[in-house]
């Protein structure tokens, strides 16, 4: 009977995952056709910056990493405007893995000579990076109410059609790949703390944060998150004495952090050695003789830079 109850009890689980694995699949789905038509309408390089962001990946592909005052090097771009004009490329102070990525479909087109369709490719490749990141919002959900299937196949398509995740996701920026790796961090955090700090999860967890910190200064942030998240998996789950649960928590925070600040470290001390700062952001805006305005603390005490963040999120 046991085996029995067993196998209708695995049934009716399978039944009941069917439909959320739906609603999740029609939300990333419903993400891929707006992001999708976005990619193929819009002109290439009408929105901003995304020129600048194919000749850092074509710089790359190359085997160059290119300087905030490196010139943008236009024989190289696929489509680029033939106008004449001086540009540099000027995102790049973003860290390289997201452009190591875009490489790939523009070197094969360049092989094949066919530079539209390697810019289209590129394009596309950042919209499904964030569709992926939109099914781990639905991870994110189960982990986080698993006793309420329908909020993860909610929260994939509240994600899925807020104006700005497609709009953005549609065009050659590194929000597509930032919006996966830290998505990917919260479900590995999350998932450490409520199941245990298994080395699979620490692994996935460190690999996460990683990729964040490759992707966007704010991946940063992610690192330490990963540690805190580890150290408490640790304190939430091993049953050892006190004081050897306290140096296990700490240990293993320190060695996410040391693993994933590691592989990213050496980008933003090469900003630093460039640029003065981490992340080059004060030198930037002086080549563009604006006045730097990025203090963290008083912008983020500014009620009107909170409402412009709130405002983006419905930018179409």
């Amino acid at each position: 009977m046991g085996p029995y109850c067993a196998a209708v009890h695995s049934i009716l689980q399978a039944r009941e995952r069917r439909p959320v694995r739906l609603g999740v699949a029609g939300a990333v789905l419903a993400f891929l056709a707006l992001a999708g038509l976005q990619a193929l309408a819009v002109r290439p390089y009408l929105p901003p910056d995304e020129l600048y962001h194919v000749g850092y990946a074509a710089m790359v592909l190359d085997g160059q990493l290119p300087t905030l005052t490196t010139s943008l090097p236009v024989g190289e771009v696929p489509l680029a405007p033939a106008d004449g004009q001086p540009r540099r490329v000027y995102v790049a102070n973003h860290p390289p893995l997201f452009y190591a990525a875009t490489a790939v479909p523009l070197g094969v087109s360049r092989h094949l000579n066919a530079p539209a369709a390697g810019f289209l490719a590129a394009r596309l490749l950042s919209a499904s990076l964030a569709a992926a990141g939109v099914a781990l919002i639905a991870w994110l959900a189960v982990l986080l109410v698993p006793g309420r299937p329908r909020v993860a196949v909610g929260a994939a398509w509240l994600a899925a059609l807020l104006p700005s995740l497609p709009h953005v996701s549609a065009f050659v920026y590194n929000d597509g790949l930032g919006f996966l790796a830290a998505t990917a961090t919260l479900v590995a955090a999350v998932a450490v703390l409520r199941r245990g700090p298994a080395v699979p999860r620490l692994a996935g967890l460190t690999a996460a944060s990683a990729a964040a910190a490759l992707t966007r200064a704010p991946g940063l942030v992610l690192v330490a998150f990963a540690a805190v998240a580890a150290s408490g998996g640790v304190l939430l789950h091993q049953g050892r004495r006190r004081g050897r649960q306290v140096l296990a928590a700490a240990g293993a925070g320190a060695v996410v952090a040391g693993a994933a600040g590691g592989a990213a470290l050496w980008f933003y001390l090469r900003n630093r050695s460039l640029y003065g700062s981490l992340t080059g952001a004060t030198y930037n805006q002086q080549l563009f003789g604006f006045v730097p305005q990025d203090h963290v603390p008083e912008l983020l005490r500014s009620p009107a830079y909170l409402l412009r963040l709130y405002d983006g999120l419905w930018v179409w």
